[in-house]
């Protein structure tokens, strides 16, 4: 799935429900997980443990990598600095053993902004793949 591009582009919990089954239906054309990556269960125990937080909780159904059904998962939708979805998250899926896996509606690229001053702290910018703001301001 391609994402258009859109300046100022934000994510909001509807922009998931491509890839995020809800229970008690049948989640007719359900997504792969997009850009999913393994990850080691203790790394994601360590992102839970230092800003676990920030991430949104959401229950739902996961497509299998292979594509054979749906799976039972816990979903951590991450956030960029304090401002919002950034359109990723971690999916905790049940099974023998349960997997994680991080995935991303888009893998962000940054373009700095005009008027940047790294050292001031002033990072305007946005994501060239999608428009995503990815502007922070980390102080001087």
């Amino acid at each position: 799935m391609t994402l258009e591009f859109r300046k100022g582009r934000t994510f909001s919990r509807e922009d998931y429900d491509p890839y995020i089954g809800k229970s008690g239906n049948s989640n007719q054309g359900l997504q792969p997980l997009p850009n999913a990556e393994d990850v080691d269960p203790i790394e994601f125990l360590n992102h839970i443990a230092s800003g676990g937080h920030m991430m949104v909780p959401v229950w739902g159904y996961a497509l299998l990598p292979d594509g054979s059904r749906q799976q039972w998962t816990q979903f951590f939708l991450t956030t960029y600095m304090m401002s919002g979805s950034d359109g990723g998250g971690y999916a905790v899926t049940y099974g023998h053993p349960p997997s994680v896996k991080r995935f991303a509606i888009c893998k962000h690229e940054v373009q700095e902004g005009p008027g940047a001053n790294p050292n001031r702290g002033w990072h305007p910018g946005h994501c060239v793949k999608c428009g995503f703001d990815m502007t922070y301001d980390s102080g001087d």
